[in-house]
């Protein structure tokens, strides 16, 4: 299967070529998703890398530096090309690997799930706490007596 082509109608002549896709383990929406893609970028003709920033993975499953055009010769060609369906394959099972900021795409979501259940867990302790014990503590913390809750305000203290 080739890189899929736009056919839908444009101005007269005009086509659009859909030159890369990105995949990822992280949802799209999520601000890490960007920092957590593979591409899939079409190389010309029925090629296609799959990369990782300026790194481009090879026929062994490791990744090396991306040439630029101009240095690539047959034997980098067929080392670090592929058809697309293998390409979209390949970036799909590396996908959780890919690491930013030590961490993997894997890693990130499950330390993404922790502090989701950890907030709920901790909204969930607040709603049970008895706002006026609350406020009774912060303002203890703050070395002020809990009287002033006793006082009222006069119309003169408001403005």
């Amino acid at each position: 299967m080739q890189f899929p082509l736009d056919q839908q109608p444009h101005a007269a002549g005009i086509t659009a070529l859909i030159t890369e896709v990105a995949v990822s383990a992280v949802p799209v929406g999520d601000p890490a998703h960007h920092a957590y893609s593979v591409k899939v970028a079409w190389r010309g003709g029925d090629r296609y890398a799959v990369v990782d920033r300026a790194m481009c993975l090879n026929t062994d499953g490791g990744w090396d530096y991306e040439l630029r055009p101009g240095e690539r010769d047959e034997a980098w060609n067929a080392k670090h090309r592929f058809g697309y369906e293998e390409a979209l394959g390949l970036a799909v099972a590396c996908a959780g690997q890919v690491e930013t900021n030590s961490l993997s795409a894997v890693e990130y979501l499950s330390l993404q799930r922790r502090l989701a259940d950890d907030a709920k867990a901790f909204r969930a302790e607040m709603a049970a706490v008895d706002d006026q014990a609350v406020i009774k503590e912060v303002l203890h913390r703050l070395g002020i007596s809990p009287d002033i809750l006793k006082q009222s305000l006069t119309p003169d203290d408001a403005s």
